[in-house]
């Protein structure tokens, strides 16, 4: 997996950059990495952040972002939503990117 801080993310309130980093979702769950990067962002446990199932379905999450078909382009499959105050994107060639939500 590689990590990286993401310089062409939009500004934000606290003018930092996103943590992008990219799972090879054949050893990492989607859910689990975003739990994870979340956490690392917010320089927590994993366990001390709210649940994930309290935004989104986990398994939902981790069946859209890992469906194989022939009539889908995989490249194109972004799921974004916000947790833990933060505003996550993951997509379906294994990149998660964590910013803050911009509050203004």
């Amino acid at each position: 997996m590689d990590s990286e801080r993401d310089s062409h993310a939009p500004p934000d309130d606290i003018a930092r950059d996103a943590i992008r980093e990219t799972f090879d979702w054949s050893e990492t769950d989607p859910s689990n990495a975003v739990v994870k990067l979340v956490a690392a962002d917010l320089n927590r446990d994993p366990l001390d952040i709210e649940s994930l199932y309290e935004r989104v379905d986990p398994d939902a999450l981790d069946a859209i972002v890992t469906t194989t078909g022939t009539d889908t382009d995989r490249s194109t499959v972004t799921v974004s939503f916000t947790y833990a105050d933060r505003f996550v994107t993951v997509d379906a060639t294994g990149t998660v990117v964590v910013r803050p939500v911009d509050v203004g």
